[in-house]
């Protein structure tokens, strides 16, 4: 009895325990490239608001750096002569009206007239001359009532789009004439930043691709679209142009500063993500150990792996030698090919 004892509790020499091993969860992971370089952001648009009357500068609306909104009045110029020249050309409007439809009374008695052969041709002809003359004058005061009006709006200067003031040219009191200029408006619905490229560079470029805008020394970014580009070199430099577009940036921003881009190149690198403690190395090889199950056991199979680039904190990321939803051994045992193990922690990667 004591015999069976002994035997039943002391360890048998020729059982060999199996390793119970940390594994580790693949997932896919795709490292975009980026390429990086400076420009500057500019306005979409620029516009040199111009005068469209003449007359003294009675009131002014907007300084520099104001922010106007479209159809929003930026300065008005005196309007009383002008006012005057729209009556009178009303008045003559009423009277061209009036003696148009005196014509074309007259013409219609005529006509009936010279159908019953009561009047000659001659008066037919004559009616009819007045009645041409009569509609004309009418269509002639009609043109001068509308540019009276314009010219009366044209007094009050109006934003054509929205955007800042970045220039007035003008002062309070000022008689301006027609085509002086009045104030700059700069667009900022949308923005510009212009860039060179390095040869090397162009064929990676592709019309909507995305980008990073940064500003002052990354305090502040905003997204942008490859809008243009040239194929032909600058040259003087020896460089490529390349425009991005950002519709509604930060208000923030100054127009004409530098700031760094970081374009989205087309190709990027995919594969999955693999920490240190499951990546090995052997004479200048690269492998880890994949977790396969036969007959409801685990054993490792040795994979060889291509590492793509060391990401950060011993993250890496590898070729798709290995697929995603794998799992592969994280260390904690002497592993060689084929050894048979039990299945302990799960761990996830994070880039």
């Amino acid at each position: 009895m004591i015999f069976l004892f002994l035997l039943a509790v002391l360890p048998n020499p020729g059982r060999t325990e199996i390793p119970k091993i940390e594994i580790i969860n693949l997932a896919p992971y795709s490292l975009q490239k980026t390429l990086s370089f400076d420009g500057t952001i500019h306005p979409k648009n620029i516009a040199e608001i111009s005068s469209q009357a003449e007359g003294q500068i009675i009131s002014k609306k907007v300084k520099i750096g104001d922010w106007v909104e479209e159809n929003q009045i930026l300065m008005e110029i005196d309007e009383r002569r002008l006012l005057i020249a729209e009556r009178l050309s009303n008045n003559e409007l009423g009277l061209a009206k009036a003696n148009s439809k005196i014509a074309n009374k007259k013409f219609a008695r005529v006509s009936e007239m010279f159908s019953d052969s009561l009047v000659s041709e001659e008066v037919f002809d004559a009616s009819n001359y007045e009645l041409i003359v009569a509609e004309a004058r009418y269509s002639a005061a009609m043109a001068n009532f509308e540019i009276a009006q314009l010219n009366v709006r044209d007094c009050q200067v109006r934003a054509p789009f929205a955007g800042q003031i970045s220039a007035i040219h003008v002062g309070l009191g000022e008689t301006v004439m027609r085509g002086s200029p009045l104030v700059r408006l700069a667009a900022t619905d949308t923005l510009i930043t212009r860039a060179t490229i390095n040869a090397s560079d162009v064929a990676n470029l592709h019309l909507k691709q995305r980008a990073q805008i940064f500003w002052a020394s990354k305090a502040l970014t905003f997204p942008a679209e490859l809008h243009a580009f040239t194929t032909v070199a600058d040259p003087t430099n020896h460089r490529y142009l390349v425009e991005l577009i950002s519709a509604k940036p930060p208000k923030s921003v100054v127009y004409g500063t530098l700031v760094q881009v970081d374009l989205t190149v087309p190709d990027s690198l995919k594969g999955v993500l693999i920490n240190s403690q499951a990546l090995r190395s052997y004479d200048g090889q690269n492998f880890s150990y994949k977790i396969k199950k036969v007959n409801e056991q685990y054993h490792l199979q040795k994979i060889s792996v291509t590492v793509l680039r060391e990401l950060n904190n011993g993250i890496f990321l590898i070729g798709e030698e290995l697929a995603p939803l794998d799992q592969v051994a994280a260390g904690g045992a002497l592993m060689t090919d084929g050894l048979q193990i039990r299945i302990g922690n799960s761990l996830s990667i994070e880039p």
